[in-house]
This record gives structure tokens, sequence and C-alpha cells, in this order.
């Protein structure tokens, strides 16, 4: 939540400040602005309020399950393609690496046999909506089959390295 404290600090205070790390909010009200301490306390105050109202929205929005899904630019959250060399053959892995709860990360992969990345794409989105008690919806599916192209271009160019 948005936090209202004496700027620049307690012992001489010349204005107050709002904060909240999340929202990346940082604004100073000094008295020689408003023209005294209470002003300042006035406009700050008027401030709060709005930045506390879009604070609940943020947080409403972070819980929703698209957004626990799916990373801004509608890439799969901790989905990753990765290749390596086992027994002097190239392979590629889907890995997927989820926080079903905060502070609880669990990760698993599946193997991309004969470049069937469908395959594995839709078995790995199974288990992420059942480690994340999430179900499945008309428009999550949506938002996986936009993200499928996303990480086909990451698989293919990891392909030709």
């Amino acid at each position: 939540m948005p936090t209202l404290m004496l700027y620049p600090n307690k012992e001489n205070p010349s204005g107050y400040r709002i904060q909240d790390k999340a929202l990346k909010v940082n604004i100073c009200y000094t008295s020689s602005k408003y023209g005294d301490l209470d002003n300042a306390k006035k406009a700050a105050d008027a401030d709060m309020l709005k930045f506390t109202a879009i604070r609940k929205e943020f947080d409403k929005a972070k819980k929703r399950d698209i957004n626990r899904l799916f990373n801004v630019n509608g890439s799969v959250k901790g989905l990753v393609v990765r290749s390596r060399v086992q027994s002097g053959v190239l392979k590629f892995d889907l890995v997927a690496q989820i926080s079903p709860q905060p502070g609880k990360q669990i990760k698993t992969s599946r193997r991309i046999r004969d470049y069937d990345f469908d395959g594995a794409y839709l078995d790995i989105q199974a288990w992420i909506l059942s480690k994340m008690n999430i179900a499945r919806t008309d428009h999550i599916t949506a938002a996986f089959k936009k993200a499928e192209r996303f990480h086909k271009e990451q698989f293919s160019r990891c392909k030709y390295r």
C-alpha cells in the first residue's frame, strides 16, 4: 500500500512524500511548493486516497488467473525452450518453472521429440493449469494460443544455433 511519510526526515521535515514500490510512485509535496507544511499535508492526503484506490485495483488484477499465467508481452510465465547436447545429439526441452503459492517454486520439463512442439506445449499447459489450480476457460485457451507463437519462435531460434 502507498505510504505517506515526512520528507526528507522526521527531525527537520520540509514536506511530505508518497511512496509505493509496486506502483513505482515517489511523489514529494514540499512546503516551498504548497506554501506551508499543512497545505502540503492536505495535498498529499488527497493524492493518497487516489493511490490507495489504484493500488487496490492493482492487487485485484495481480490475483486474476490470466495475470498469474501470462507476462505482459503475452508469453507464459516461467516457460522457456532449452537446448542441450546429450550423447552427442542436440535435444530440446520445454521447461516450466512456476510459483503456485508464494515462496514455493516447482519445475518440470517436457522433451520435444521429433520436433513435435505442439504435443509438448499442450502437455506443459495441462501441467501448469493443474499445479496453479486454474480451470481452463476459453479466454485462457485463447491466451495460450497467442503465447504459442512466441514460444515457437524461441524454439526455432534455439533449433538453428
